[in-house]
């Protein structure tokens, strides 16, 4: 009887700089950031970039996806790129690795109580959580970035 192994796919170091480089643009771009978070989803085996933006409860995802990926392209497209630009466009060539959420969304709520008051270390941009319960939600793993109000 043969016996199937799964290996998990790592958070890379990379995928953790193109995301601060990401939050860094939304950041530059005055929205407001409610989370920035990497979740791994083990039904999938894959990590998907999590935001999550209070306007979206106003005027629904589809706009911040837009928004998204107008900074991934860059304001001239992929050609002429300023500096910082290069993690991002080249490391999330597809919108479906990102995902954005409601503030109010329990992951988010949970992941946002989790850390409230968190001692972060001056150079941490963010920390990892691994098996744990966030709210009503269990988190395989994740790693969450440090926002400049939290």
């Amino acid at each position: 009887m043969a016996e199937e192994t799964l290996v998990k796919e790592p958070l890379t170091r990379e995928m953790v700089e193109s995301g601060e480089a990401l939050l860094k643009l939304l950041l530059e771009a005055n929205l407001d950031l409610g989370a920035a978070f990497w979740r791994y989803i083990s039904e999938a085996n894959w990590w998907s970039l999590v935001f999550s933006f209070p306007q979206i409860d106003r005027d629904g995802p589809l706009k911040a996806y837009e928004t998204v990926q107008r900074l991934i392209r860059g304001p001239e497209g992929f050609s002429q790129m300023p500096t910082g630009f290069h993690k991002v466009a080249f490391f999330f060539p597809r919108l479906s690795d990102i995902v954005i959420l409601s503030p109010s969304h329990p992951l988010v709520v949970g992941i946002r109580n989790t850390l409230d008051g968190w001692p972060f270390q001056t150079q941490e941009i963010g920390i990892r959580l691994t098996s744990t319960r966030v709210g009503d939600v269990f988190v395989e793993d994740s790693f969450v970035y440090r926002l400049p109000n939290g």
